[in-house]
């Protein structure tokens, strides 16, 4: 049992890499879609996405939460709350 049946390849007209094994797909990796003009949501299950961040000038959103207790961020939907925060490492 070898490997001398799979081919790994490019499509030219997608840029998508494909496995296939007897010409059969068996893996996809489609390139990443980059937005121009980009939010940041948060979800709660399959609730309406709700804009927390939009681009201003860098494309990139980073959020840093330092180690305190005053360190966290919350996102709440109607009676739902959703909190990243810093605690002491529990034993």
């Amino acid at each position: 049992m070898g490997l001398k049946n799979f081919k790994f390849g490019r499509d030219i007209y997608t840029n998508d890499f494909t496995l296939t094994d007897f010409n059969l797909p068996l893996l996809r990796i489609a390139p990443a879609v980059v937005f121009q003009q980009t939010e940041w949501v948060f979800q709660f299950d399959e609730g309406e996405p709700v804009v927390f961040a939009s681009q201003q000038e860098e494309p990139n959103l980073t959020i840093t939460l330092n180690n305190t207790n005053h360190a966290s961020i919350e996102f709440t939907d109607n009676n739902r709350k959703f909190k990243i925060f810093a605690r002491e490492r529990q034993q």
